[in-house]
């Protein structure tokens, strides 16, 4: 895990956007964590 320091709001803001586009640009990805033995119990 790498401790990230961001100079200001819009940095964080970014930063963000960035790994959400990244998340949703894979939805194999989020199927498979919601398809998850673990997940499938609630």
């Amino acid at each position: 895990m790498k401790i990230r320091v961001f100079k200001s709001y819009d940095d964080i803001f970014d930063h963000c956007c960035f790994a959400w586009k990244r998340l949703t640009d894979q939805p194999s990805r989020i199927m498979s964590a919601g398809l998850s033995t673990w997940a499938l119990q609630f």
